[in-house]
């Protein structure tokens, strides 16, 4: 396979490319077994095995081939690929990727880490880092990737997405009856955005990383991961990986409450992007909608209890400094959002909602969307919170998730 591909040039995209007319590279060289890793970690990965093996089109995917290349984080030398896929804590992964470099302390702020672009290599050398590399991806539940998708990047405060996906959900799909396009992207409900999604995965026009399919990403039918680790047992992963790395590579990274000290991280690193967005989402909304987005969203999140309310009325909270939120936030949590049930439950209600509001006919057809990965990865495409609706008048939930008083 490698001789024949190598006749043809030395391009890695051509390599990974769904469209070529040879067979599709396959990478099955795995590395687990040296690491010592529990069983659950191999079952998955023979588990996405089989399944590539049964499928009929091999799930390759259509994505550019020399994109997937470049988007891999390779650390040569630890000899570790990792695959990032935006919502499912990549920030966090590659952050710690760059903590491991720098052998350094854990208490780095990795959203303002950002790996530099890899540079293609050949052929030969991309075969090469695949075959004696450790490769790492992590995946997600894709009903509850799409919608934490939407809570960051649309129904809370991200000027850059309300700009683009927003003003074209808006402008485009929507087709308003007055003809008046607006430059504001806020306010787009879920199942508007779910439209979108449905739009941009069938066309191929207008499509963001965030929100396409995470074997579009990483292509595991092609890369065979060593590990694969979940979103849904994040911690325990996670920190699998770490007391790996800490024995392998004699660092120290740790953490004394993974749970909450990634949560207070994520806090601050939200608010500090809110307050920098500033002067532009003023154009569009009030401060004291932008506050209550963020309050919410880390209601959504599980992170802040819905039994506390935000305490800054609208005259107030014009004043408010980043400081000032970020500390009264922390405060919330420390105080009143312990309980890890209760805020498991608020984030499967605020899905729930979200979810009960698509119209069927625009469900059935993003199931087929979400199918591949799904199958992939083990989730269940058809799920009861989903798909087995009840009386419309029973309401999920007595909260308000997504209202927002302008």
């Amino acid at each position: 396979m490698k001789s024949k591909m190598a006749k043809q040039g030395s391009s890695v995209g051509t390599i990974l490319s769904s469209n070529t007319t040879n067979p599709p590279l396959i990478i099955r060289t795995n590395l687990h077994r040296f690491y010592g890793l529990d069983e659950i970690y191999e079952n998955r990965r023979a588990a996405i095995e089989d399944t590539c093996d049964k499928s009929n089109h091999g799930y390759f995917g259509n994505s550019d081939g020399a994109k997937v290349v470049n988007r891999l984080v390779i650390d040569r030398q630890h000899h570790l690929v990792y695959c990032p896929v935006q919502k499912i804590g990549s920030t966090f992964l590659k952050g710690l990727l760059q903590i491991l470099k720098k052998q350094g302390k854990k208490n780095l702020d990795t959203r303002k880490i950002r790996e530099k672009p890899n540079t293609s290599p050949d052929m030969t050398q991309f075969h090469y880092y695949l075959t004696k590399s450790f490769k790492v991806m992590f995946t997600r539940d894709p009903y509850y990737r799409l919608f934490s998708g939407y809570v960051d990047k649309l129904f809370t405060v991200n000027t850059l997405f309300w700009q683009v996906i927003g003003t074209y959900i808006k402008n485009t799909l929507l087709r308003p009856e007055n003809d008046i396009r607006t430059k504001c992207g806020h306010g787009i409900t879920f199942p508007q955005f779910i439209k979108y999604v449905i739009a941009s995965q069938k066309t191929g026009v207008h499509t963001d990383g965030h929100f396409t399919p995470i074997y579009e990403h990483c292509r595991p039918c092609q890369i065979s991961y060593d590990f694969i680790g979940k979103m849904e047992t994040f911690e325990n992963d996670s920190l699998t990986l770490l007391n790996v790395w800490n024995k392998r590579y004699g660092a120290n990274i740790t953490y004394d409450d993974f749970k909450m000290e990634t949560t207070l991280q994520r806090v601050r690193g939200m608010i500090n992007r809110l307050y920098k967005m500033r002067k532009e989402f003023k154009k569009c909304v009030s401060v004291y909608g932008v506050l209550q987005r963020v309050w919410k969203d880390f209601q959504i999140r599980g992170f802040l209890t819905t039994r506390v309310n935000l305490p800054f009325s609208r005259s107030e909270a014009a004043n408010i400094s980043a400081e000032q939120m970020t500390t009264v936030v922390i405060k919330a949590i420390l105080e009143h959002s312990t309980n890890r049930t209760e805020l498991l439950q608020q984030r499967n209600e605020a899905i729930s909602l979200a979810y009960s509001q698509v119209p069927m006919k625009d469900l059935v057809e993003l199931r087929e969307i979400v199918r591949p990965d799904c199958e992939l990865f083990g989730y269940n495409v058809s799920p009861d919170y989903i798909f087995n609706r009840g009386d419309p008048s029973d309401d999920v939930t007595s909260y308000r998730y997504f209202d927002i008083d302008e």
